[in-house]
């Protein structure tokens, strides 16, 4: 099949959904299909990161706070072009509030397309802090128009599926497509190499987080619950990789930790699993409710860290179901400080090093493509 993969992401953003859009799109490509992904001209892939077998097509953006909302109108000569001359048989879309433009371009242009959805419009507007009824409405229309326009959706978690339905009132061909792990790059290496090419210390238990910093992540909560873990293990580290919103935030809520918290910045794609291996612990505190799909927990899973993640989250249930750690209550310091102690433990009976959880190997991106691929089949165009 002949792919056009379409999002309005930053690629050079190391970040989950820099992740998934190069993963599938590398994988579909590595199924035999033609694939090109068009992004907004924000930011380049990194190089090793490029999906081999397939093509990436950057459109001129106008960069600013309302990038997204203008792409439609920079990607219109480009889209226009591969319609016309390279004929793609499915189109792939990737849901944003901004989407709606897109959308009505695709099916003027006579493409059908698979929408993909990885959040709750509405929720991920609220937790952003958006609270203007204005925006709320012109979000919720924006995105009720795009789930009328889909032909097909993949959607990431069941609870994502059950608002898309709500939002169209009729039954839709909906399909739940969680997230996946590279699990070539992200594999198991000893705490002493990955700590060494670091400059990390050895000799301390390390917390660690890697990922965006936006208020769902629940990194308040974990520091909120670190002086508990500290009275038993005095020479914890939290180490917080990443980036995002709530960086300001999260260092005034560190600072009286003194040098038990370090703010890394960001981190590379390409050096993602070094840090993840020098973690004992890793954390994924999401607000309970929060409707996502735990890329990180599976990374860390991936590399054989003990994970500690909360209840009420879809998808998190599988911490526990694979024996990769536990959950623990979002709402309270003393659990989240117990289930990180037990866990701190655990990593280091087995030198924070140990084999694989087996069912890791169920969570590749191999698999999500091939759901993805069955998709885009019964969406072809004729």
């Amino acid at each position: 099949m002949r792919v056009l993969h379409v999002c309005h992401w930053d690629l050079s953003s190391p970040d989950a959904e820099t992740i998934r859009k190069l993963a599938l799109t590398r994988e579909l490509a590595r199924r035999g299909h033609e694939v090109v992904l068009l992004a907004p001209g924000l930011g380049r892939a990194p190089r090793e990161r490029w999906p081999r077998g397939a093509r990436i097509v950057y459109t001129p953006s106008l960069g600013g706070r309302f990038a997204a909302h203008t792409y439609a109108l920079t990607a219109l000569p480009l889209l226009a072009l591969l319609a016309l001359v390279w004929r793609p048989e499915v189109v792939y879309v990737t849901d944003h509030t901004a989407s709606a433009p897109l959308a009505v371009l695709l099916r003027a242009l006579g493409l059908r397309f698979v929408l993909e959805v990885n959040g709750i419009p509405l929720q991920d507007a609220k937790l952003q802090g958006i609270g203007s009824p204005l925006w709320l409405r012109l979000i919720d229309i924006f995105s009720r128009t795009t789930y009328r326009l889909a032909e097909r959706f993949a959607v990431v978690s069941p609870e994502i599926r059950e608002n898309v339905r709500k939002a169209l009132g009729a039954s839709r061909d909906i399909s739940v497509v969680p997230n996946g792990v590279d699990l070539a790059a992200w594999r198991p290496e000893t705490k002493a190499k990955a700590r060494a090419r670091l400059s990390l210390p050895l000799d301390r238990p390390i917390v660690g987080f890697l990922g965006s910093f936006y208020q769902w992540q629940g990194l308040d909560r974990l520091l909120a619950a670190a002086p508990l873990v500290l009275e038993r293990e005095p020479r914890a580290l939290f180490l917080l990789a990443g980036f995002g919103p709530e960086e300001e935030n999260l260092k005034a809520l560190a600072r009286p930790l003194g040098d038990a918290v370090r703010f890394v910045g960001r981190v590379p794609l390409e050096e993602g699993p070094t840090w993840v291996n020098a973690f004992d612990v890793g954390v994924h505190l999401v607000m309970p409710g929060k409707a996502c799909s735990p890329v990180k927990l599976l990374c860390y899973m991936a590399c054989a860290r003990a994970c500690v993640a909360t209840f009420g989250v879809d998808g998190f249930e599988s911490v526990e179901k694979d024996e990769a750690g536990r959950r623990v209550d979002y709402h309270s310091e003393r659990s989240i400080a117990d289930g990180v102690l037990a866990e701190l433990a655990r990593a280091r009976a087995e030198d924070g090093a140990g084999p694989r959880v087996p069912a890791a190997a169920r969570y590749g991106w191999e698999g999500v493509a091939q759901v993805t691929e069955e998709l885009l089949q019964r969406s072809r165009l004729t």
